[in-house]
């Protein structure tokens, strides 16, 4: 189940083309930064936006201390805000007492369950240190937890979100620093989580993909024991979803040899994943020149893709969303 990061040709899949919709951001907080986000759009034709809130006293457009707020559209341009989905934890030792993010959306029968890393305050200190490694001053705990609400006949959320617990914690060598960025996919009567482990901030070869599944009535997540892919340059924010009944994955590398961090990957059967495309995307405006490289997919209330992506980078210092049409080539 581990892959390298050549290119595969065997397989007969689609790919992909970004096309930018509009030249300015379809959502602007400024001047608090959004960055990660989960978006759907419901029977009613609305659109529900779930993305990290980062406060502008906080001088910095890390997540670390961010919580999940709630804006709903009818076009994708004009949004309203309805509350904050998810706060932080309200004691000091609350595993998401530090910040929440990363949302992730899935929309099943009457209610929608939103996943989130959840982030404990640091150890010994007030200020959280990235590079910190547990046990360590100003080590920041992130595990994956999930809050669920009901949702109305055309599947909006009738709010409040009700906090539920972890739906995975860290357990393997490979994992014991963080885990992160959760990704969620319905297949028949499993629920397949996809998300980013690693042990070591020094070198980025150590951020591998976990894997989680849960039968779709209990949400009791099981976990390999071993990471389901590797790449040499490290990833992150895997954005994996159905297309035409193909295992179709957007994934983030570290290594820019291409000149994109975007790639596409593709599967059989949703777990073993095989590079397709290594040309796939560079985020709008480029890594260098953004101070995240960050794509959300856009499902619908069936967990298919829209063909619409949200792509965060940096505009006067704030972090704001564009949206392009992601179209088979």
């Amino acid at each position: 189940m581990i892959s390298n990061n050549e290119t595969n040709t065997d397989y007969e899949y689609p790919k992909f083309r970004f096309d930018l919709v509009y030249k300015d951001p379809v959502f602007d907080i400024s001047p608090h930064s959004a960055r990660m986000a989960a978006c759907y759009k419901d029977y009613a034709g609305t659109y529900h936006l779930f993305t990290d809130y980062i406060d502008a006293k906080l001088n910095t457009v890390a997540s670390w201390q961010a919580e999940i707020v709630y804006y709903r559209s009818r076009d994708l341009l004009s949004w309203e805000y309805v509350s904050t989905a998810v706060e932080k934890g309200n004691s000091p030792d609350m595993p998401d007492s530090y910040g929440v993010a990363s949302s992730e959306i899935l929309c099943f029968k009457d209610y929608l369950y939103l996943f989130y890393s959840a982030r404990q305050n640091p150890l010994n200190s007030d200020i959280g240190n990235p590079l910190a490694k547990p046990g360590e001053t100003g080590y920041v705990s992130t595990e994956i937890m999930y809050a669920k609400a009901l949702t109305d006949k055309n599947k909006a959320p009738i709010l409040p979100f009700i906090k539920q617990g972890f739906a995975i914690k860290r357990e393997h060598d490979w994992e014991s620093m963080r885990i992160d960025d959760p990704c969620v996919v319905v297949d028949n009567k499993k629920i397949y989580m996809y998300y980013k482990g690693f042990c070591d901030n020094i070198d980025r070869n150590n951020l591998k993909l976990g894997f989680a599944e849960a039968d779709i009535d209990d949400m009791r997540f099981k976990k390999y024991g071993f990471p389901i892919l590797e790449v040499h340059s490290g990833l992150e924010m895997s954005r994996v979803f159905r297309y035409k009944d193909k295992w179709i994955m957007f994934l983030r590398h570290f290594e820019r040899q291409t000149g994109y961090s975007w790639r596409q990957y593709v599967s059989k059967d949703g777990i073993d994943w095989k590079m397709y495309d290594p040309y796939l995307f560079n985020c709008h405006g480029g890594i260098e020149n953004s101070g995240a490289a960050d794509i959300m997919i856009i499902k619908d209330v069936d967990n298919n893709f829209t063909g619409k992506v949200l792509a965060c980078d940096m505009d006067d210092n704030v972090l704001k969303l564009w949206l392009y049409e992601c179209k088979e080539i």
